[in-house]
Protein backbone atom coordinates (compact mmCIF):
# COMPACT_ATOMS: atom_id res chain seq x y z
CA UNK A 1 0.00 0.00 0.00
CA UNK A 2 1.21 3.44 -0.95
CA UNK A 3 1.69 6.36 1.54
CA UNK A 4 -1.27 8.45 -0.43
CA UNK A 5 -3.37 5.09 -0.10
CA UNK A 6 -2.16 4.13 3.30
CA UNK A 7 -3.25 8.35 4.33
CA UNK A 8 -6.77 7.56 2.91
CA UNK A 9 -7.00 4.53 4.27
CA UNK A 10 -6.17 6.03 7.27
CA UNK A 11 -8.60 8.89 7.39
CA UNK A 12 -11.62 6.79 6.71
CA UNK A 13 -10.81 3.94 9.57
CA UNK A 14 -10.38 7.28 12.09
CA UNK A 15 -13.81 8.82 10.92
CA UNK A 16 -15.15 5.91 11.30
CA UNK A 17 -14.12 5.58 15.15
CA UNK A 18 -15.06 8.54 15.42
CA UNK A 19 -18.91 8.73 14.10
CA UNK A 20 -19.15 5.35 16.48
CA UNK A 21 -17.78 7.74 19.27
CA UNK A 22 -20.15 10.15 19.03
CA UNK A 23 -22.98 7.79 18.36
CA UNK A 24 -22.12 6.60 21.81
CA UNK A 25 -21.69 9.47 23.32
CA UNK A 26 -25.51 10.41 22.32
CA UNK A 27 -26.83 7.22 22.92
CA UNK A 28 -25.34 7.02 27.00
CA UNK A 29 -27.17 10.70 27.61
CA UNK A 30 -30.44 9.11 25.92
CA UNK A 31 -30.25 5.64 27.72
CA UNK A 32 -29.28 7.88 31.29
CA UNK A 33 -31.68 10.97 32.08
CA UNK A 34 -31.23 11.10 35.10
CA UNK A 35 -27.67 11.43 35.37
CA UNK A 36 -28.10 15.08 34.50
CA UNK A 37 -29.52 15.94 38.15
CA UNK A 38 -27.00 13.40 40.01
CA UNK A 39 -24.02 15.36 38.50
CA UNK A 40 -25.74 18.69 38.55
CA UNK A 41 -25.97 18.09 42.95
CA UNK A 42 -22.26 17.52 42.74
CA UNK A 43 -21.68 21.05 41.64
CA UNK A 44 -20.71 23.42 44.45
CA UNK A 45 -23.07 26.70 44.54
CA UNK A 46 -23.82 25.77 41.34
CA UNK A 47 -21.20 27.80 40.55
CA UNK A 48 -21.49 27.16 36.61
CA UNK A 49 -23.96 26.03 34.12
CA UNK A 50 -24.26 22.56 33.44
CA UNK A 51 -24.79 21.99 29.76
CA UNK A 52 -22.87 18.01 28.79
CA UNK A 53 -22.87 15.12 31.59
CA UNK A 54 -21.03 13.51 29.01
CA UNK A 55 -18.67 14.84 26.18
CA UNK A 56 -17.33 14.05 23.21
CA UNK A 57 -14.79 15.28 22.31
CA UNK A 58 -15.37 18.09 19.01
CA UNK A 59 -11.36 18.60 18.50
CA UNK A 60 -11.59 15.60 17.24
CA UNK A 61 -13.03 15.99 14.06
CA UNK A 62 -10.63 19.80 13.38
CA UNK A 63 -7.95 16.31 12.74
CA UNK A 64 -7.84 16.13 8.77
CA UNK A 65 -5.27 16.20 5.98
CA UNK A 66 -2.11 14.33 6.08
CA UNK A 67 -2.94 12.73 9.34
CA UNK A 68 0.41 13.70 11.04
CA UNK A 69 -0.05 12.54 14.55
CA UNK A 70 2.73 12.79 16.64
CA UNK A 71 1.26 12.18 20.08
CA UNK A 72 -2.00 10.55 21.73
CA UNK A 73 -2.87 12.32 25.03
CA UNK A 74 -4.76 10.43 28.03
CA UNK A 75 -6.52 13.04 30.42
CA UNK A 76 -9.09 11.76 33.31
CA UNK A 77 -12.66 13.49 32.46
CA UNK A 78 -13.84 16.23 31.57
CA UNK A 79 -14.44 19.10 33.89
CA UNK A 80 -15.83 22.56 33.64
CA UNK A 81 -14.93 24.12 30.68
CA UNK A 82 -14.67 20.95 28.57
CA UNK A 83 -18.32 20.23 28.91
CA UNK A 84 -20.07 24.13 27.84
CA UNK A 85 -22.06 23.62 24.70
CA UNK A 86 -19.16 25.99 22.87
CA UNK A 87 -16.37 23.72 23.82
CA UNK A 88 -17.25 20.37 23.93
CA UNK A 89 -13.39 19.00 24.12
CA UNK A 90 -10.90 18.17 26.08
CA UNK A 91 -7.63 19.69 27.87
CA UNK A 92 -9.20 22.88 27.10
CA UNK A 93 -8.06 24.58 30.52
CA UNK A 94 -4.86 25.75 32.11
CA UNK A 95 -3.66 22.24 31.71
CA UNK A 96 -4.70 22.15 27.92
CA UNK A 97 -2.43 25.11 27.61
CA UNK A 98 0.39 24.11 30.02
CA UNK A 99 0.88 20.75 27.84
CA UNK A 100 0.82 22.85 24.26
CA UNK A 101 3.47 25.68 25.16
CA UNK A 102 5.44 22.53 26.36
CA UNK A 103 4.93 20.43 23.22
CA UNK A 104 5.84 23.75 21.00
CA UNK A 105 8.62 24.94 23.54
CA UNK A 106 10.37 21.47 22.94
CA UNK A 107 9.60 21.06 19.26
CA UNK A 108 7.52 17.66 20.15
CA UNK A 109 4.72 18.69 17.97
CA UNK A 110 4.62 21.99 15.52
CA UNK A 111 0.49 22.23 15.17
CA UNK A 112 -1.09 20.83 17.78
CA UNK A 113 -4.18 20.89 16.51
CA UNK A 114 -4.09 18.40 14.02
CA UNK A 115 -0.57 16.55 15.32
CA UNK A 116 -2.33 15.56 18.72
CA UNK A 117 -4.93 12.89 19.66
CA UNK A 118 -6.54 13.98 23.36
CA UNK A 119 -9.10 11.07 25.27
CA UNK A 120 -10.27 10.77 28.63
CA UNK A 121 -10.01 7.39 31.08
CA UNK A 122 -14.00 8.47 31.13
CA UNK A 123 -16.23 11.12 28.62
CA UNK A 124 -18.52 11.20 32.17
CA UNK A 125 -18.34 14.93 32.94
CA UNK A 126 -17.89 15.75 36.95
CA UNK A 127 -16.56 19.42 39.11
CA UNK A 128 -13.57 17.49 39.83
CA UNK A 129 -12.27 14.00 38.64
CA UNK A 130 -12.81 12.14 42.58
CA UNK A 131 -16.32 13.15 41.98
CA UNK A 132 -17.68 10.16 39.86
CA UNK A 133 -16.87 8.59 42.97
CA UNK A 134 -19.90 9.73 44.68
CA UNK A 135 -21.95 9.02 41.27
CA UNK A 136 -23.40 5.87 43.44
CA UNK A 137 -26.73 5.49 40.70
CA UNK A 138 -24.72 5.43 37.60
CA UNK A 139 -21.75 3.14 39.06
CA UNK A 140 -21.97 1.07 36.30
CA UNK A 141 -21.98 3.35 33.35
CA UNK A 142 -18.84 4.66 34.88
CA UNK A 143 -17.07 1.36 34.90
CA UNK A 144 -19.02 0.86 31.43
CA UNK A 145 -17.41 3.79 29.98
CA UNK A 146 -14.09 3.62 30.82
CA UNK A 147 -13.36 -0.06 29.46
CA UNK A 148 -14.95 1.97 25.90
CA UNK A 149 -12.32 4.58 26.53
CA UNK A 150 -9.77 1.89 26.92
CA UNK A 151 -11.21 0.18 23.96
CA UNK A 152 -11.18 3.50 22.13
CA UNK A 153 -7.25 4.32 22.79
CA UNK A 154 -6.52 1.09 21.54
CA UNK A 155 -8.54 1.01 18.29
CA UNK A 156 -6.57 4.57 17.61
CA UNK A 157 -3.81 3.47 19.00
CA UNK A 158 -3.47 0.38 16.67
CA UNK A 159 -4.24 3.06 13.71
CA UNK A 160 -1.58 5.17 15.06
CA UNK A 161 1.52 3.66 16.75
CA UNK A 162 2.87 6.69 18.10
CA UNK A 163 3.69 7.57 22.05
CA UNK A 164 0.19 7.84 24.56
CA UNK A 165 0.93 9.98 27.54
CA UNK A 166 -1.24 8.83 30.51
CA UNK A 167 -1.77 11.93 32.39
CA UNK A 168 -2.75 11.69 35.93
CA UNK A 169 -1.64 8.29 38.03
CA UNK A 170 -2.77 8.18 41.27
CA UNK A 171 -6.22 6.87 40.61
CA UNK A 172 -4.85 4.05 38.08
CA UNK A 173 -4.66 1.51 40.58
CA UNK A 174 -6.67 -1.80 41.86
CA UNK A 175 -9.95 -0.26 44.22
CA UNK A 176 -8.85 2.83 42.37
CA UNK A 177 -11.20 5.02 40.59
CA UNK A 178 -9.51 3.75 37.29
CA UNK A 179 -9.38 0.85 38.29
CA UNK A 180 -11.74 -0.86 35.08
CA UNK A 181 -10.18 1.16 32.35
CA UNK A 182 -6.90 -0.07 33.95
CA UNK A 183 -7.96 -3.49 33.30
CA UNK A 184 -9.24 -3.47 29.96
CA UNK A 185 -6.17 -1.58 29.10
CA UNK A 186 -4.57 -5.22 30.30
CA UNK A 187 -6.17 -6.59 28.47
CA UNK A 188 -5.84 -5.16 25.21
CA UNK A 189 -2.44 -4.50 25.58
CA UNK A 190 0.16 -7.66 25.63
CA UNK A 191 2.89 -7.58 27.68
CA UNK A 192 6.29 -6.47 26.05
CA UNK A 193 4.19 -5.83 22.53
CA UNK A 194 5.78 -2.83 20.28
CA UNK A 195 1.85 -1.01 21.22
CA UNK A 196 2.46 -1.31 24.67
CA UNK A 197 6.36 -0.33 25.12
CA UNK A 198 4.76 3.29 23.93
CA UNK A 199 2.43 3.60 26.74
CA UNK A 200 4.01 6.48 29.05
CA UNK A 201 2.95 7.46 32.58
CA UNK A 202 3.11 11.27 33.84
CA UNK A 203 2.04 13.34 36.84
CA UNK A 204 -1.18 16.28 35.81
CA UNK A 205 0.09 19.44 33.59
CA UNK A 206 -1.78 21.04 36.74
CA UNK A 207 0.28 23.48 38.92
CA UNK A 208 3.34 22.89 36.01
CA UNK A 209 3.24 18.75 38.12
CA UNK A 210 4.62 17.24 34.64
CA UNK A 211 6.99 19.95 33.99
CA UNK A 212 9.28 20.48 36.83
CA UNK A 213 9.19 16.52 36.79
CA UNK A 214 10.90 16.77 34.02
CA UNK A 215 12.89 19.33 34.62
CA UNK A 216 14.01 17.26 37.80
CA UNK A 217 14.80 14.27 35.66
CA UNK A 218 17.03 16.28 33.26
CA UNK A 219 19.19 17.72 36.21
CA UNK A 220 19.19 13.83 37.25
CA UNK A 221 20.37 12.84 34.17
CA UNK A 222 22.10 16.19 32.68
CA UNK A 223 23.36 13.70 29.43
CA UNK A 224 19.77 13.11 28.02
CA UNK A 225 17.32 15.11 25.50
CA UNK A 226 14.30 16.40 26.36
CA UNK A 227 12.19 13.63 24.62
CA UNK A 228 14.53 11.44 26.37
CA UNK A 229 14.03 12.08 30.07
CA UNK A 230 10.29 12.16 28.85
CA UNK A 231 10.95 8.56 27.55
CA UNK A 232 12.77 7.26 30.94
CA UNK A 233 10.59 9.20 33.17
CA UNK A 234 6.88 8.03 31.55
CA UNK A 235 8.56 4.11 31.24
CA UNK A 236 9.26 4.22 35.02
CA UNK A 237 6.12 5.06 36.38
CA UNK A 238 4.13 2.93 32.92
CA UNK A 239 5.84 -0.35 34.47
CA UNK A 240 4.73 0.67 38.09
CA UNK A 241 0.96 1.23 37.47
CA UNK A 242 0.11 -0.63 34.23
Amino acid sequence: MGQQQKNSHNIKKFQTILTSFRHRVLSWEKSYPHLFGEISALIPENKYPLEHTIVYNTDLDKISGEMDIKLIVVADNPGKDEQLDETQAYLVGKSGVVMKNFLLKHDIVHLPEQQIIILNKTPIHTASTLLLKKLKQHKKLVEESQHYMAQLLYEIHTLFPVPVWIVGMSEIRRKGLFEPWLNEINRLYEPKSPLREKLLCFKHFAYGNFTKDINKTLVEHPLLTVEEAIEKRGREYADTIL
